[in-house]
């Protein structure tokens, strides 16, 4: 009985210990904080995204597109 409870938390273990290989850092990803959407006089949808910018170097702290 031992054995299994050190079989079960040693396959525990080595479980949660494998998630950091393939990460990404906040600087490369892109997060919306806001998302709109509008249709112009033509009848096609534009889209409007707010995303932080978490990069020390970055001139302005937040990117936007249209």
């Amino acid at each position: 009985m031992k054995r299994l409870h050190s079989v079960i938390f040693t396959a525990a273990c080595l479980l949660f210990l494998q998630g950091c290989y393939d990460r990404t850092n906040l600087e490369d990803l892109s997060l919306s904080l806001m998302i709109g959407l509008d249709v112009d006089e033509k009848n096609q949808l534009i889209v409007y995204s707010s995303s932080p910018v978490f990069n020390k170097e970055a001139r302005q702290n937040r990117r936007r597109w249209r």
